[in-house]
């Protein structure tokens, strides 16, 4: 598992932010509360769409550290999400219009995975991020 470079909030210090993890833990270790305590030891894990690259899960947005290509730490639920409220529109979250502003979860629910015979998660695997959602050229 690597530290990513967090593009979003721009600065965050992913160090301070270890730190913190690290003092809540303690603290609730001291509490009594090691579930809380184990909760609270990291910030969970996520991976870049592009290479599948495993990163801890620090900011809203980061750059991978292998292909240097840029994602939001969401990516993978709100695709599912995404192709959950297209296929069963029943369970079709309450806050469906504002998700549609998220590009993977607009892409899931706009290419539901039905007609490739693929579950959702191997959907995901199989897509090509870097040609669905191309990066900007920096200067």
């Amino acid at each position: 598992m690597k530290d990513p470079i967090v593009i979003d909030p721009p600065g965050m210090d992913v160090a301070a932010a270890w730190k913190e993890c690290h003092a809540y833990s303690d603290r609730m270790h001291a509490a009594g509360r090691p579930i809380a305590a184990a909760a609270g030891a990291d910030p969970g894990i996520c991976s870049c769409p592009a290479c599948r690259e495993m990163h801890w899960q620090w900011g809203k947005r980061q750059r991978c550290t292998k292909c240097g290509y840029e994602y939001p730490t969401d990516a993978w639920p709100r695709y599912s999400e995404g192709v959950h409220a297209a296929i069963r529109p029943q369970f079709r979250s309450r806050d469906h219009e504002r998700l549609m502003e998220h590009p993977y979860y607009r892409y899931g629910f706009e290419h539901p995975v039905e007609a490739t015979g693929l579950d959702a998660y191997d959907a995901f695997q199989a897509i090509d991020w870097k040609a669905v959602f191309p990066m900007e050229e920096k200067p």
